[in-house]
């Protein structure tokens, strides 16, 4: 999932003018100013009412003990400050459009647009509108915070790029909550694109290629499964005629990177070998360095909680308390309204819009925005905005005619604040009730209590608006698009039960009959429809099935395309290229694990076909837009499209020639002997400071093992960034695992001790007790107050 931290590094390659300077400073931080932070003995921490225990594990996970929620968040600021400083000032400077300020002017364009979505003054207005007990946390967790910038010793990083992090306010931890909130938001550029595509080919063909589902594999986990429209007839393939100014804009907005997906499943005690309820969570995201998660234990009164926080944040975000275990999987629904502005100008020059209401030309609003660059002059930049939203710029800063509304903007409620009280449920039924006031970004919660019962429910705030994300909504004739929120008792859920089975891998959660639409387009069904398939026809399950389903590497649809390659070759002998590669994929069974040759080549197949079919349809500048935005979508229409033949789409009517030379293009790719899986699909892990060929913080490889498409997701981007298995009632029997390690700094024996583990796919306890007394000794630090 971080889009945000993925950006941050955009901005170093302009620090031409500092590398000397900031590779001495490197080698002096590595071997002599780089000293670790006090983790053992006692240590005095500023504005504790009591002392505070610490206690870790072997992985140097903390267990935190203190008297009141204040001690314990002010602790858990610390330790995140000792551990991930830099991570957490890159993430709420990403978000505050701040990035310039240390990066230069690399990262002036993605500082534009994030004061155009106006991130620092939404974090101020939800903080100005938070609730004493959520004020609470921010404030202590602030404290905690900045007493780990005052202590230090700062990371490396900061010493690297010549500046001192300013100190943490509450607004930051909001900063860096808000981060998930624009990563996992259905993307104006997105709906703009899908704008253009619409006007270019038509709605149906644009419907076609951002499809709902695959109808031979939708899953939903409610229902039967609701029809699909049949691809139609295309008109004007591989031109875009007709996109007018729709095209032109919608290729000069900014890319925005395919949404992330995850996975979740939780089975009631009934259909357990245990008896007992089991729930299983992997969130896929960027693989940062550092990871994007930072586990811990928070233990006060009324608190009792272990798991993942967002580092800058208080609380856990997901994992359990003494009863409950929650997870989370982005619900890909629609949370912004695109409307497309009559734009002009007055007398002076001035910017203008035809208001629907009045049905005159106003002024659209305006707020001047400082943006300070290291090592150049400041940049002014001009927010401006409709009664309708902000008014979204392109790649360069310059406005559009697109306005956004937008849910956060428009309704200013933190997205920590139910985690913050989900932490402390007792119940499910207290859990479903927090969630009912979740703001969003939406999610599918599912969730599993020690009396054996699961639940299911999408929450957050998803605006009626008729379309979905599909369309922009013409601004010169309507007022306000919105009809409220989709109720929260209308969204799809499962009730408390010892009985269901829930699921959601991003795909269409809900069957035929379903009121509301809620997306234009959810993520691809493959995922849904194995993990379905396998909790289904294996008994009844435990923990190690629920594991091995977490590492299941099989790709049905790859599969299918492979199979329809070699369909095509037998049809086309005097067209067939390597025959040894074509045996291989004869034999291959689906599998990415890390010894096929065979996994390697039905990757290349797959994008180059995925390639050839965008261009084929869409043109070559279209077509690479829709594929940057589309992502694992991509392949979706050209399985339907090669199983349903319509016409238009494939100039040989069948598909054939398509994949025959995206055959060829694989072997290509895969040179005279195909790698292994298990390089060819490695992740490599880099360091922001990468960029300026700053190496040695960068942790290792993680080697290729499932890819998009498996349970098991791993892509050279992102993946899975952490697996947990949860048994409520007996939390020592499940656990969690995560890629790297808990600490962000270089020299930490925890900086990367859990590459290895994590490549092996074992899971590890992780219980609200923790380590034994005796065994953390040794490591055992104590915060104390000041006298």
């Amino acid at each position: 999932m971080m889009r945000t931290l993925r950006a941050s590094g955009a901005g170093l390659g302009v620090l031409i003018l500092l590398a000397a300077l900031a590779l001495a400073a490197w080698f002096l931080s590595w071997s002599r100013f780089a000293p670790l932070p006090q983790r053992s003995g006692r240590l005095v921490l500023p504005g504790l009412h009591a002392a505070v225990s610490v206690r870790r594990d072997a992985r140097g996970i903390p267990y935190v003990r203190a008297g009141s929620l204040h001690d314990v968040y002010e602790a858990q600021g610390y330790l995140e400050g000792q551990a991930r400083l830099f991570q957490m000032d890159v993430l709420r400077r990403f978000v505050g459009g701040r990035l310039a300020e240390i990066f230069g002017k690399g990262a002036l364009g993605v500082d534009i647009v994030h004061r155009d979505i106006g991130g620092a003054a939404l974090a101020q207005a939800i903080y100005d509108r938070a609730a004493p007990p959520e004020r609470l946390a921010l404030d202590a967790y602030a404290q905690g915070v900045n007493a780990a910038i005052a202590r230090g010793p700062l990371p490396p990083e900061f010493k690297v790029l010549l500046y001192r992090p300013a100190p943490w306010r509450p607004q930051d931890s909001i900063l860096c909550g808000l981060a998930t909130v624009i990563d996992l938001t259905h993307a104006w550029n997105q709906i703009a694109l899908r704008q253009a595509i619409d006007v270019a080919l038509g709605a149906q063909a644009a419907q076609a290629l951002y499809p709902i589902t695959d109808p031979a594999y939708d899953a939903p986990l409610l229902g039967r499964p609701a029809p699909v429209t049949a691809m139609p007839p295309l008109r004007a393939a591989g031109s875009a005629r007709g996109g007018g100014d729709a095209l032109r804009i919608a290729l000069r907005l900014p890319r925005a990177a395919a949404l992330e997906a995850s996975n979740e499943w939780a089975v009631g005690g009934a259909q357990t070998r245990a008896g007992r309820a089991l729930l299983a969570n992997d969130p896929h995201l960027d693989y940062t360095v550092p990871m994007v998660w930072y586990a811990l234990a928070l233990r006060a009164p009324g608190l009792d909680a272990v798991g993942v926080s967002l580092p800058g944040t208080p609380g856990i975000i997901l994992g359990h308390n003494a009863h409950i275990a929650w997870g989370a999987t982005n619900g890909t629904v629609s949370t912004v309204t695109l409307y497309r502005e009559r734009v002009g100008r007055d007398a002076r020059g001035d910017p203008t819009y035809l208001d629907p209401q009045t049905r005159r030309w106003v002024p659209m609003g305006a707020r001047v925005e400082r943006i300070a660059v290291r090592a150049g002059r400041a940049v002014v930049f001009t927010r401006r905005s409709t009664r309708h939203g902000f008014i979204v710029v392109d790649g360069s800063g310059t406005p559009t005619p697109y306005a956004a509304a937008w849910v956060a903007e428009r309704d200013p409620r933190s997205p920590l604040e139910p985690f913050l009280r989900l932490d402390r449920a007792a119940t499910l039924e207290e859990a479903l009730d927090i969630l009912r006031r979740y703001p969003g970004p939406p999610q599918n919660f599912v969730l599993a209590d020690d009396r054996g019962r699961v639940a299911y429910h999408l929450a957050g705030s998803i605006p009626d608006d008729g379309v979905w994300g599909t369309r922009a909504v013409d601004g010169s004739r309507v007022v306000d698009a919105w009809r409220g929120y989709v109720p929260f008792d209308a969204l799809p859920h499962v009730a408390p039960s010892r009985t269901a089975i829930v699921f959601t891998a991003n795909n269409r959660m809900y069957g035929a009959g379903y009121r509301y639409r809620l997306t234009d387009a959810f993520g691809p069904p493959y995922r849904a429809a194995r993990i379905r398939a396998l909790l289904h026809a294996r008994g009844l399950v435990t923990v190690r099935a629920m594991e091995r389903l977490q590492l299941d590497d099989y790709s049905a649809p790859e599969l299918e395309l492979v199979r329809d390659a070699l369909a095509a070759v037998r049809r086309h002998p005097r067209a067939a290229g390597n025959v040894r590669d074509q045996r291989l994929l004869e034999r291959w069974e689906g599998r990415f694990d890390g010894s096929s040759r065979a996994a390697t080549l039905a990757f290349d197949l797959r994008v180059a076909a995925e390639r050839d079919f965008a261009v084929a349809v869409l043109g070559p500048a279209l077509g690479q837009a829709w594929l940057d935005d589309a992502g694992a979508l991509a392949l979706v229409p050209l399985l339907r499209a090669l199983r349903e033949r319509p016409r238009g789409w494939f100039a040989d009517g069948d598909g054939d020639g398509l994949l025959l030379r995206a055959l060829r293009e694989a072997e290509a790719a895969a040179g005279a002997v195909p790698p292994a899986w298990g390089s060819a699909g490695a992740t490599p892990l880099h360091h922001p400071l990468a960029k300026l060929g700053m190496t040695l913080f960068d942790p290792g490889v993680i080697p290729g093992w499932g890819d998009a498409y498996t349970v098991k997701v791993q892509t050279p981007v992102y993946g899975q960034s952490f697996r947990a298995v949860w048994e409520p009632g007996a939390w020592d029997r499940g656990g969690m695992t995560l890629p790297l390690g808990e600490s962000g700094r270089p020299r930490s024996p925890h900086y990367r001790d859990l590459l290895q583990s994590w490549t092996a796919g074992a899971l590890a306890p992780l219980t609200l007790d923790g380590p034994a007394a005796a065994a953390s000794a040794s490591s055992a630090l104590l915060l104390v107050p000041a006298s």
